[in-house]
């Protein structure tokens, strides 16, 4: 017999023989795999339930005609510039001053302007303007659950309770009257109060 060589089924001192996982390991990783897996798919859940409640509730509006103007009274006004805006980027011209309202008008200097805000702009360039704006208002209304939700995981809040504090944030009745008078900056500010409530309380 030599050593270093393996020999009627006996491993000579020199072989180096395998390091087996220890079970309670193996027991560890699975448990912590399959409680990642299921807090993730819960999220998953309860992130798909609050998309599916903006759709659902933002149908009066996505189902109108692009030439019927979905909502009322400031809609108009506000969704009007977006026009401008979305032509002047195209073209490659950074829009500051609107020469088709009255006179005139700053739009950098607008108090209620959203028009280069990102939530807004991209589907307005990417669909055009009323349905741009449709999507906005949905993407603003399912974050606005979003942030609710959050705000209610940050204060430790069982799940069922998160989530229904967002449905209740969604379908408040601030938010039904700004669908209604067509006040679409406010609702596009929407999602920054539960968010802003969220990482001030982190």
């Amino acid at each position: 017999r030599r050593q270093g060589y393996r020999t009627q089924g006996v491993v000579s001192p020199s072989t180096p023989r395998p390091c087996p996982v220890p079970r309670y390991l193996l027991n560890f990783g699975a448990v912590l795999t399959h409680r990642w897996t299921r807090r993730f798919s819960s999220r998953a859940y309860d992130l798909a339930a609050l998309a599916l409640l903006a759709v659902l509730y933002s149908l009066p509006v996505l189902t109108r005609p692009n030439d019927v103007l979905p909502l009322a009274a400031d809609f108009d006004i506000e969704v009007a510039p977006y026009a401008f805006v979305r032509e002047s980027l195209l073209d490659l011209r950074f829009p500051i001053w609107n020469p088709y309202y009255a006179t005139g008008q700053p739009l950098l200097g607008d108090p209620i302007a959203s028009y280069l805000y990102p939530l807004s702009l991209a589907p307005v360039l990417a669909f055009g303007v009323i349905p741009g704006i449709k999507v906005a208002l949905v993407l603003s209304l399912f974050l606005s659950g979003v942030g609710q939700w959050l705000l209610g995981r940050a204060v430790n809040l069982p799940r069922s309770l998160c989530l229904w504090a967002a449905a209740l944030f969604m379908l408040s009745g601030n938010l039904a009257n700004k669908f209604s008078d067509g006040n679409v900056a406010h609702i596009l500010s929407y999602p920054f109060v539960p968010l802003a409530l969220t990482f001030t309380w982190l």
